[in-house]
Order: structure tokens, then C-alpha cells, then sequence
């Protein structure tokens, strides 16, 4: 009976270093799993992190495009505006079933000290309608100088003009 009673202690200090055994197996399986998590996510950290450095890069690329963008719309607008220098736009002229837009223009500028003649006109016509409204289109001329427009602008300011 003496061996039956010592074996007990040996069965119970047996069972216990084999729950030792499978608890020191577990946790270097879970040291494992934690130390490859932790080069995942090293990995992952670094992986962020030059995204980061590409998204700084793209969003000063991208500000730089928008600032060249707006110079050239406001250097397109410039070259608009300089094309546009020889027009002269005549409002208000009522129109008229097969008006001569000619003689209009005639009349308006006869007042100038120096009226353009035929041949300083390069086009006159009405402006296209953009909506439907009862204000008449605007006649828009093109003269072939900047002066030629300069010379009849003081017929504008006087007020015995007689445009029909």
C-alpha cells in the first residue's frame, strides 16, 4: 500500500508538469503568433508611412498644377481680352426684318470727329440670342485698328444720336 500512496503524489506531480509542459507550448505558440502580428504590423506601419510621404507628394504636385492651371486661364483670358480690343458693342439698337447693319454702324459713328470708313471694318454682325427676351441683340463690329475704335467712342457721349 506504501508504493499505491506514493504513487499519488508522482501521478499528480506528473499531471501537473504535463499542464506545465502544454502551457509553456501554448505560450511560445502565442510568442510566435504575437512576434509575427508584430512584424505584420511593422510592415504595415511602414507601408502607411510612405503612403503618407506619396499622398504629401501628390497633394503638393496637385497644388502646383492648380496654380499653373489658374495662370493659364488668367493668361487665356488676357489673350481674349487683347483679340477683343478692336470690338466695338453697339446695345440697345432696336432691330429690324433686313436691317444694314452697315448704315447703323454709319449712323452711330457719324458723329465722331474721325468716323471710320467701309474699309476700318473688318465684320459687323448681331450677337447670337443666348435666351429669348425682348431686348434687342447687340451689334458687335470689329474694327481693323484700336485707334479706329478710339475715334468714334466720343460719339457715344452725345446725346442728339439718332441710331434708326
Amino acid at each position: 500500500m506504501a508504493s499505491g500512496a506514493d504513487s499519488g503524489p508522482i501521478l499528480l506531480e506528473l499531471a501537473y508538469s504535463e499542464k506545465l509542459n502544454y502551457l509553456i507550448k501554448q505560450s511560445l505558440t502565442q510568442t510566435s503568433a504575437l512576434k509575427s502580428q508584430t512584424a505584420t504590423l511593422q510592415t504595415i506601419q511602414t507601408k502607411i508611412g510612405v503612403l503618407t510621404i506619396k499622398i504629401v507628394t501628390l497633394h503638393t504636385a496637385v497644388s502646383t498644377n492648380e496654380a499653373a492651371i489658374h495662370r493659364c486661364q488668367d493668361d487665356i483670358e488676357e489673350i481674349l481680352q487683347y483679340q477683343r480690343r478692336n470690338n466695338l458693342v453697339l446695345n440697345g439698337v432696336p432691330e429690324a426684318k433686313d436691317e444694314d447693319l452697315f448704315k447703323i454702324f454709319e449712323k452711330f459713328t457719324a458723329a465722331a470727329v474721325y468716323p471710320p470708313t467701309a474699309s476700318d471694318l473688318d465684320t459687323i454682325h448681331r450677337v447670337a440670342p443666348t435666351r429669348v427676351t425682348n431686348k434687342p441683340r447687340p451689334i458687335l463690329s470689329s474694327l481693323s485698328t484700336v485707334e479706329k475704335k478710339k475715334k468714334p467712342s466720343c460719339a457715344r457721349n452725345q446725346d442728339s444720336l439718332l441710331l434708326t
